[in-house]
């Protein structure tokens, strides 16, 4: 089995997924899920109740609490 190079595989791969837009978008929602991830560890290493954060954020204490078990749904807030 020959190597192959990525430059020469990704095409054909992104377009079995969608094309572009489906690849950065995923890449976006990646980041976002790894962005709440960080901002619940930080909360919880400054001990911030959620309610602080919530008033920090102009959010609601139940959307920090979602953001908190990993439910993102949008990128606005983080």
């Amino acid at each position: 089995m020959a190597n192959k190079k990525w430059k020469d595989i990704r095409p054909e791969l992104v377009d079995g997924l969608g094309g572009e837009d489906v690849v950065a978008d995923a890449r976006l929602r990646n980041q976002t899920y790894i962005d709440a991830h960080r901002l619940a560890e930080r909360r919880s290493a400054l001990c911030l109740p959620q309610a602080e954060v919530a008033e920090r954020m102009s959010i609601t204490k139940t959307r920090v609490s979602q953001i908190d078990r990993g439910e993102v749904s949008t990128v606005d807030v983080i």
